[in-house]
């Protein structure tokens, strides 16, 4: 009996936090996110239109956000994206 109200109150905070979680990527992450999605689905390396342009890992060139982080592991994850 004790478990399973253990695992109702478990359930209830898990269900809380998916719910008020934005997003489980860092900046980190999201700055390498967003280059793969930007050479997949607009063929540059211009970060502007990527739903993670937010991140804060970005830097402002000539009018236009890139990711800071090396290209080459995404170029490599790119290979792998479903278009």
């Amino acid at each position: 009996m004790r478990i399973q109200k253990e695992w109702q109150i478990f359930s209830i905070f898990l269900g809380l936090f998916a719910l008020l979680t934005r997003s489980t990527a860092g900046h980190n992450e999201a700055s390498r996110l967003a280059t793969v999605q930007s050479l997949v689905d607009f063929h540059t390396f211009i970060i502007d239109n990527s739903q993670f342009v937010w991140t804060v890992d970005k830097y402002f060139y000539q009018g236009h956000f890139y990711s800071d982080k090396p290209p080459i592991l995404s170029i490599y994850a790119s290979f792998f994206t479903p278009c």
